[in-house]
C-alpha cells in the first residue's frame, strides 16, 4: 500500500503542535510545529518526496531546533542564576523570617515581600525564628533557627 503525505497535512500537523505549545509551553512543541511547517514546504517542492526520507527530515530538524532550544534555557536559566534573577524561590534559600502563622501537621503559610509561600517542616509555632533550608518545587522546606544553631555548635565542638 503506497501512502502519500502532501504538503498540507504538515500544515494540520505543525498547526496541532502549534496549539499543544499553547497548552503546554516547554519549546518541544514549537520544535515540532517549525520541523513539520519546514517539511510541508519542502513537499510542496517535491511532491513525489516518499514517506520515510519525509520522516527522517522531520526527525532531523524537530531533533535540531529541540536541541537548541534547551541549550537557549539551560543558558538563560544559568544567567538568572548568576545575576540573582532566577525563579523566586531559589532566592528564598538561607532567608531566615519569623512565622506569623504556625506550622502544623508539617505544612504552613506565610507571605514575604508580598508573595504567598507554602511552607514545609517541622511542626512550628507562630513567631518563631525559620531559616530555608532547601525547595521542595516552589514550597520551601524550613527549620527553626534555634535546632540550626544548636546542630552547628555541636558538630563543631566534634
Amino acid at each position: 500500500m503506497y501512502i502519500q503525505i502532501e504538503f498540507w497535512h504538515w500544515w494540520v500537523l505543525a498547526l496541532c503542535f502549534v496549539v499543544f505549545e499553547a497548552m503546554i509551553p516547554s519549546g518541544v512543541f514549537f520544535s515540532l510545529a517549525i520541523a513539520a511547517g519546514a517539511l510541508g514546504a519542502i513537499v510542496m517542492q517535491y511532491p513525489y518526496l516518499e514517506i520515510s526520507p519525509q520522516l527522517g527530515i522531520f526527525a532531523t530538524i524537530a531533533m535540531t531546533l529541540t536541541l537548541i532550544i534547551a541549550h537557549r534555557k539551560r543558558a538563560q536559566y544559568q544567567k538568572a542564576l548568576e545575576e540573582g534573577t532566577a525563579a523566586p524561590a531559589q532566592t528564598m534559600l538561607g532567608k531566615e523570617f519569623e512565622l506569623t502563622s504556625p506550622i502544623q501537621n508539617g505544612f504552613g503559610e506565610i507571605e514575604l515581600d508580598g508573595q504567598h509561600w507554602s511552607l514545609k517542616g517541622p511542626s512550628i509555632k507562630t513567631g518563631v525564628l525559620v531559616r530555608v533550608l532547601r525547595l521542595d518545587g516552589e514550597m520551601l522546606m524550613v527549620m527553626p533557627v534555634d535546632i540550626i544553631t544548636q546542630y552547628e555548635q555541636e558538630r563543631a565542638a566534634k
